[in-house]
């Protein structure tokens, strides 16, 4: 039936919905055969009859037709906007007149905008696009005279409120021009990447994050809850959190707070390289421009010590002002250079969600009664100072202790990074999925891999597999722990011999040795002290040597590890040590490790004391076996001098003096 439509008109149709077209196709039928009748009166009633309209509809339609062909047929609340005929006055000058109102009005408020256009129509001033008030009321009403005054009630034809609704800017040029280039680009086409391709290690993505709630930490100077703050870093690849530090907002004794500092921002990228590792072949290390930045000598520093392996990557900062010689705006960055990661981190908030102290997901939504829970907490921690500790012990806190609130933490990080029911980008084309036989509901599914590798043993579930696998066999994610395992042996470590420099000299403590060859060191920001051994091993050697007691030394701990690297007073390495293991007395085997440690130390104080009298030793030693080989009678007992028989015995022999030589005197 669409081919009664004429060919003129059928690209016009082609913009319409398709039930547009099919209902004018299905009317035309029913015009024609009115149109080719004798008596045009009784072919509408009878056509109308057999089209199911009412007569005064299908007249209606057919004598349009007849006027405007099928393009009358259509109803004029169907046709697009586009489609319609526009009013004169709506030119191209007009209409950039109307949308820079529009966008001159900071709020949202277009009627405000068209309010002004008619004020400065009566009022007679130039308008581009328009002509004088006089002229329009002339082209509207050329039959009556034009009045001293534009009448205030009066609106030109083709400028009415809904009309211009029409021709107002976009979404994005309204964004741009009311806040900005980097608010317009959430309705503008950004740049798409995908994970597909990519290598575990390859880019590594940094932040910092505040988290959304308080929690106590127990020190005498603290009178108030406090808020959690976080470094860490995902890598890209497996989005798996391979390094993150936290840590309290201190209050300073002058009221101000302790924020996250360039040596903590150190400490994680030292970690992230001297125990996570990088990709020989590459890796790019992802960081803004604020709080969680690389410094340049620190950059130039990674780069030496990877021999160019890694490399710094910025967010850029945008301070283009809109237009040439506006005032430009306050550099911001990029927030969608770490995007993967900010994600990640509303994830993490989420898990947290229901623990106590929460400060909302923005100020704006702060719970009303959390500056009740605040004050009430100050009080409880007041009182820590007034009680014993066996008393203070028996308080009950409205919110978490930090160190609860950090294993907590620990354990969601843990079991996100355990997950395979996820919908990670580019998971499927990255490789990063498994074939697993699926037993049942309510069971595991087993890898595929690990059944072929064990045949015999799971020789039924491979029968099943192959009778019915769309039954038993699916795909599944793998999940970001996993793909990390599968990708971390091919990664590489900066020795720690660098980590003093990568540290900085803010992260190195200064240890004395105490007087039983203790090295504690004390962090600031948690107030925690780890005791490390006196042992000071030599970089790349299997020698080492004992700290001497007194020595003032610095110490570097790695982040993430067990170890710290020694230096002397000038700040020169000299080797590292590690820390020693704290014994649980319930635990017989940290007890047994902690004795182990213990006597190794012990051994390597006696070394020199061995070594040097070890001479002494050996006499006493050969003393003892002979006197036990002469008491056990192992040895014969000499033959006496007296002994008639001594000369004739075989187990005598006569010591003969030896010649001391002619004499001098």
């Amino acid at each position: 039936m669409l081919s009664l439509i004429p060919a003129a008109e059928r690209p016009y149709f082609s913009q319409f919905k398709e039930e547009i077209q099919q209902e004018v196709a299905r009317v035309l039928p029913f015009l024609h055969k009115v149109d080719a009748s004798k008596s045009i009166a009784s072919a509408i009633v009878e056509q109308a009859a057999a089209a199911g309209m009412a007569e005064g509809t299908f007249r209606r339609k057919y004598y349009a037709w007849k006027k405007g062909g099928c393009k009358a047929l259509v109803p004029a609340n169907k046709v697009p906007k586009y489609l319609v005929a526009k009013s004169p006055r709506i030119t191209a000058a007009f209409i950039a007149e109307w949308r820079r109102r529009v966008e001159n009005v900071q709020r949202r408020a277009m009627r405000q905008a068209w309010n002004d256009l008619l004020r400065d129509v009566r009022k007679g001033d130039a308008i581009p696009g328009l002509a004088h008030w006089t002229k329009m009321w002339a082209e509207d009403f050329p039959e009556r005279p034009i009045p001293a005054a534009c009448p205030l009630t009066w609106i030109p034809a083709g400028l009415t409120y809904n009309n211009l609704r029409g021709y107002a800017p976009t979404k994005f040029e309204l964004v741009h021009a009311r806040q900005g280039r980097r608010a317009a680009a959430a309705h503008r086409p950004l740049v798409a990447t995908t994970r597909a391709g990519l290598k575990c290690g390859q880019i590594y993505v940094f932040d910092d994050m505040w988290h959304d709630h308080k929690v106590n930490f127990f020190d005498r100077e603290q009178s108030a809850a406090i808020r959690p703050l976080e470094f860490h870093c995902i890598d890209l690849f497996s989005t798996k959190k391979v390094a993150w530090g936290i840590r309290p907002r201190l209050i300073n004794e002058d009221g101000t707070h302790d924020q996250l500092k360039d040596r903590e921002m150190r400490q994680l990228v030292c970690q992230v390289l001297c125990v996570v590792g990088y990709l020989p072949e590459g890796t790019t290390l992802d960081v803004e421009n604020g709080t969680a930045t690389i410094r340049k000598e620190l950059a130039e520093y990674i780069d030496y010590a990877t021999d160019g392996a890694v490399t710094v990557q910025r967010g850029g900062i945008d301070k283009r002002a809109l237009l040439a010689g506006a005032f430009a705006p306050r550099g911001v960055g990029n927030f969608r250079f770490k995007a993967s990661l900010e994600s990640l981190g509303g994830l993490y908030h989420n898990a947290l969600a229901a623990l106590p102290g929460q400060t909302g997901l923005s100020p704006a939504m702060q719970p009303e009664s959390l500056d009740g829970l605040d004050k009430y907490n100050s009080s409880v921690l007041d009182a820590v100072k007034q009680l014993s500790p066996e008393r203070a012990a028996r308080l009950w806190f409205p919110v978490l202790e930090f160190n609860e609130f950090c294993q907590i933490y620990g354990e969601i990080i843990d079991r996100i990074d355990s997950r395979t029911r996820h919908d990670l980008e580019g998971w499927g084309p990255a490789g990063n999925v498994v074939e697993v036989f699926v037993p049942g509901p309510g069971l595991d599914p087993i890898p595929m891999d690990l059944i072929m590798a064990n045949a015999d043993k799971f020789a039924g579930a491979i029968q099943l597999a192959h009778a019915d696998p769309a039954r038993f066999v699916a795909f599944q994610r793998l999940s970001p722990n996993a793909v990390w395992n599968r990708g971390a042996k091919d990664l590489a470590r900066v020795s720690i011999i660098h980590a003093p420099a990568i540290l900085g000299r803010d992260n190195g403590v200064h240890v004395k040795i105490s007087r039983s060859h203790e090295a504690w060191v004390a962090f600031k920001e948690t107030h925690a002290r780890i005791r490390y051994s006196p042992e000071c091993r030599q970089f790349n050697t299997p020698f080492s040597n004992i700290l001497p007691a007194g020595g003032d030394f610095i110490f570097y701990p790695v982040p993430g590890d067990l170890r710290a690297v020694v230096c002397d007073a000038d700040n020169r390495p000299i080797g590292w040590t590690v820390q020693m293991s704290v014994a649980n007395k319930a635990d017989k085997q940290s007890i047994l490790q902690a004795h182990g440690e213990a006597e190794h130390v012990r051994s390597l104080l006696e070394s020199g004391y061995r070594e040097r009298h070890a001479p002494e030793a050996a006499q006493i030693q050969a003393m003892r076996a002979h006197n036990d080989a002469v008491k056990d009678g192992t040895i014969d007992e000499p033959a006496r001098a007296d002994s008639p028989a001594a000369e004739d015995s075989p187990a005598y022999t006569q010591i003969q003096e030896p010649d001391p030589g002619p004499s001098l005197f």
